[in-house]
């Protein structure tokens, strides 16, 4: 029964089309081209006219879909593998257009600090979420600082998935393994 009200609305708006800005106007209003009154105007008419709404809601862009992208070093080592002669390396990680650097240290026993920093065109990007999950469900979260850095204390030896939500954009880096030498 409601579909029919609604339709009947948009009828009886349609013998008052005269009434709505041109379709040039509401182009212009879209693109946000108007003069600031302009744009005044016609958003209020926008919000009180279905017919109007309709025709907005149709020439919008569809939504872009949130794309995933897997980083991969080669080759593929384990990088926090512990030995007496190890240094620390920085393993560097490329997705999209942007740079993940990671270092592993082993702080104590059997815990792991993951230090890294998220780079785009050598610069640091500030305020992303990084995120560590492991396959056991252990979710550690951390945000960049204003130079691209975080840090991980204390994670326990495992298998990791590294990702950092950037816009439209999901980068994840998985098998990162923290573990004990086994030669």
């Amino acid at each position: 029964m409601n579909i029919y009200r609604q339709l009947e609305r948009l009828a009886l708006l349609s013998l008052n089309a005269d009434a709505c800005p041109a379709p040039e106007v509401l182009a212009d209003y879209m693109l946000l081209q108007l003069t600031g009154t302009e744009q005044l105007q016609v958003a209020v008419h926008v919000r009180g006219c279905p017919l109007c709404q309709e025709e907005i809601e149709l020439c919008r862009p569809p939504e872009q879909p949130r794309r995933m992208i897997i980083a991969r070093i080669f080759p593929l080592v384990p990088i926090g593998l512990r030995s007496t002669t190890s240094t620390h390396a920085i393993r560097q990680y490329r997705a999209a257009d942007m740079t993940i650097e990671i270092t592993v240290v082993p702080s104590h026993g059997d815990y792991w600090r993951l230090t890294g920093q998220l780079l785009r065109n050598a610069n640091g990007v500030a305020s992303q979420v990084v995120v560590l999950r492991s396959s056991r469900r252990r979710v550690y979260r951390q945000e960049s600082d204003h130079k691209g850095f975080f840090t991980f204390e204390d994670i326990p030896t495992g298998r990791y998935t590294l990702s950092v939500n950037d816009k439209a954009t999901t980068i994840q880096i998985r098998g990162v393994i923290l573990t004990h030498e086994t030669t």
